[in-house]
């Protein structure tokens, strides 16, 4: 199983696409999509979209990068899936 982390920037101006972009000079599996702000809910959908249809996802897990979300949860909720396989 690999593990793919893709980033959905709606062009923010904190500089998060080219922090990935510099990841992905380093990183095969990190991918980036930028599009305009058309809202949270639109971008959830893109990047799910796009997990599954261009990346072949099996899995996907969403984290917003505020840290609402705990990173560590990730290890926890991969286990739980794994297991139902």
């Amino acid at each position: 199983m690999t593990c793919i982390i893709l980033v959905v920037d709606d062009n923010s101006p904190d500089g998060t696409a080219d922090v990935v972009r510099n990841l992905q000079n380093e990183y095969d599996n990190v991918h980036l999509i930028v599009s305009q702000k058309v809202g949270l809910g639109a971008a959830y959908i893109r990047g799910m979209q796009h997990a599954l249809a261009a990346l072949d996802a099996v899995v996907v897990f969403k984290m917003d990068a505020d840290f609402s979300h705990k990173p560590e949860d990730i290890s926890r909720l991969l286990w739980a899936c794994i297991s139902t396989f």
